[in-house]
């Protein structure tokens, strides 16, 4: 089957986060073929340009039949955040995989790698990498 694959990194300013949401929806409105987008939005759930796109795009998360977090050390769900201090999960999400909703997908699995790395025990990046089993009907 053929499908568009978009990854993207919305810029963080208030202002161009709505923008870009924006941008993205309206560039793959007319496409005929299914669209999944992984990307660092900057916006959380309850943000305006989320909102906006997930009119148009399943969250991958809401609709994963499971919901799983890969680690090697003492984590928690909070760790699935980025670094903003004072976040909890599912609500901090920023990083996200959408699905096209004019298609029938299913998720099996949606994850968050935890790995922590090297001697001082770090994570790769200020944000956690997501994945999501997806099959599409």
């Amino acid at each position: 089957r053929t499908f568009y694959f978009v990854s993207s990194h919305f810029d963080n300013s208030k202002k161009n986060k709505t923008k870009a949401a924006g941008v993205f929806v309206k560039a793959f409105a007319n496409v005929d073929h299914p669209v999944i987008m992984a990307a660092d939005t900057n916006l959380r759930p309850h943000m305006q340009g989320y909102t906006h796109i997930n009119q148009n795009y399943y969250d991958s998360f809401d609709i994963a039949n499971e919901v799983v977090f890969i680690k090697n050390s003492d984590t928690n769900a909070d760790d699935s955040c980025n670094l903003e201090k004072g976040t909890t999960f599912p609500e901090c999400r920023v990083d996200h995989i959408f699905l096209s909703n004019k298609n029938n997908w299913t998720v099996s699995q949606w994850g968050v790698d935890q790995y922590k790395y090297g001697k001082n025990r770090r994570f790769t990046s200020d944000h956690r990498a997501y994945f999501a089993d997806v099959e599409l009907q």
